[in-house]
């Protein structure tokens, strides 16, 4: 399979204290807050380029030009990208939208799930290569770690209630209601709480 008839599109946040990771405050403070966000960033993209078989692009907000996003382009060869305005849903709808332009199928992920396998990416491009119309990577809070699609759906992303533990059940919904054939990746969980947080030290120190 040619490389460049997949992309996976990574959406990041600029690790700036006191607005990434805010529901670990004040478990942790600002700093460190931010600090656990650009390691899960890195561990993300550690997990994508590594024996890549597709293309990458970080879509990042609020700019490009964050030094992070810089170290991350020049360290993992990814390419940046801008998110637009709008919610959550408007912006995945968009970045998905915009990246099917160049590429048969788009994965597009967050980078709170310390989980993610690299056999995850490679299941759900080869899912979408054999006729799936959308792959769906549950997340263990009610929403989803990833979402694959070869042509874009905006009734898939408008109307949610995003940060909610509904929105993996109303997703299902409307894939349903538009007779699309759905592919689910093993259920994982995302970084969002303490618990998480110690989870996540647990893999860290068990070297996974």
């Amino acid at each position: 399979m040619n490389k460049g008839e997949c992309v996976v599109v990574v959406f990041s946040k600029a690790p700036v204290p006191g607005t990434v990771k805010t529901r670990l405050l004040p478990d942790l403070n600002a700093d460190d807050a931010a600090r656990l966000y650009r390691e899960l960033l890195e561990r993300t993209l550690n997990t994508v380029t590594g024996n890549a078989q597709w293309h990458t692009q970080l879509w990042c907000t609020p700019t490009i030009d964050h030094p992070c996003f810089l170290e991350c382009r020049d360290k993992y060869q990814v390419e940046l990208r801008l998110q637009s305005v709008g919610d959550i849903g408007e912006r995945m709808h968009r970045a998905i939208s915009e990246s099917l332009r160049n590429f048969r199928s788009a994965l597009l992920i967050g980078c709170d799930c310390p989980e993610l396998q690299h056999a995850d990416l490679v299941t759900a491009r080869d899912k979408l290569a054999d006729g799936y119309d959308v792959v769906l990577g549950p997340a263990s809070d009610g929403g989803y770690y990833l979402i694959g699609m070869a042509a874009a759906h905006r009734e898939v992303f408008t109307g949610i209630n995003w940060g909610m533990n509904t929105v993996l059940p109303v997703t299902r919904d409307r894939i349903r209601g538009l007779r699309l054939a759905c592919y689910e990746l093993p259920d994982r969980w995302d970084l969002d709480n303490v618990e998480d947080m110690k989870k996540y030290r647990n893999l860290v120190a068990c070297g996974l």
